[in-house]
C-alpha cells in the first residue's frame, strides 16, 4: 500500500501540503485573473511542494528498506553465518521496526526478519496483526508453523530431561526436532534449542551439525 507506514506527522505534513497546494492553484488563478503580482503565490506551492515531497521521500526510503529486507532475510535463512546478511537485516529491522504498517505482507516479512534475528516476541506480535488482517495470507500461514514447530521444543525437551524414561515424550521431540531441522533457521536461540533437542533423542550428527552452524554465526557475530 502506498504511504504505508508513515508516521503521524508524516501523513499531517502531506494531507496539508495537498490541501496547501489546491489552495495556492486557486490563489494563482484569482491573481492571474486580477492580474495581481503572483510571487507571494509561489512561496505556497514551495513550501506545500517540501510538505508532501518529504512524506513522499520517506515512503520511498521505506519501500528500499522492505525489498532490502526481504533479501537479507533470505540470504540468512540460506546462510546463518552471513554475518553481512545479519547486519543488513538488522539495519533494515532498526527502519521499519518502529513504523506501523497495515499490509499484511510487509508486517509478515518484518516478523519473518525478526524472528530470524531471535527477536522472538516482537516477530510473533507482527505475526499476529498481519493474520488479524488477512487469516488466510499463505507466507503468515507457512510463519505460523514454523514458529509453532520450533515453540514445540522447549517444553518436549524439559519433559524428556525430567523424565527420561518417558518414551512418547520422546517420541514426540524426536519427530519435532525432524520437522525442525527441515526449516530453515537462522534464529541462534532456535538452533541452540533444536541442537539440544537433537542431542537428547540421540541424534549425535544432527546436534554436531547444528552447534556447528550456532557457533560459525557467533563467531562471526563476535567479530
Amino acid at each position: 500500500m502506498q504511504f504505508d507506514g508513515l508516521n503521524l506527522f508524516e501523513w499531517v505534513l502531506l494531507v496539508l501540503g495537498v490541501i496547501l497546494f489546491f489552495v495556492a492553484v486557486i490563489g494563482f488563478f484569482v491573481q492571474l485573473k486580477n492580474k495581481n503580482n503572483l510571487t507571494p503565490i509561489l512561496g505556497f506551492f514551495i513550501v506545500s511542494i517540501i510538505m508532501i515531497g518529504y512524506p513522499s521521500i520517506q515512503s520511498f526510503q521505506l519501500a528500499g528498506a522492505e525489498v532490502t529486507m526481504l533479501q537479507a532475510t533470505n540470504d540468512l535463512h540460506n546462510d546463518p553465518g552471513n554475518s553481512s546478511a545479519r547486519q543488513t537485516l538488522q539495519a533494515a529491522v532498526k527502519k521499519l521496526g518502529n513504523r506501523s504498517f497495515s499490509d499484511p505482507a510487509v508486517l509478515t516479512s518484518l516478523s519473518s526478519a525478526q524472528f530470524a534475528l531471535g527477536n522472538e516476541q516482537a516477530a510473533k506480535d507482527n505475526l499476529n496483526k498481519a493474520l488479524q488482517k488477512d487469516p488466510t495470507l499463505a507466507s503468515a500461514q507457512q510463519l505460523k508453523a514454523k514458529i509453532a514447530t520450533l515453540d514445540k521444543i522447549e517444553p518436549l525437551l524439559a519433559k524428556v530431561q525430567s523424565n527420561p524414561a518417558d518414551a512418547q515424550a520422546k517420541a514426540d521431540l524426536a519427530q519435532t526436532t525432524n520437522e525442525a531441522a527441515q526449516l530453515k533457521i537462522a534464529n541462534p536461540g532456535a538452533l541452540q534449542k533444536l541442537a539440544l533437542a537433537q542431542k537428547a533423542v540421540g541424534d549425535a550428527s544432527g546436534s554436531a551439525k547444528t552447534t556447528a552452524m550456532l557457533e560459525n554465526i557467533n563467531r562471526k557475530v563476535a567479530r
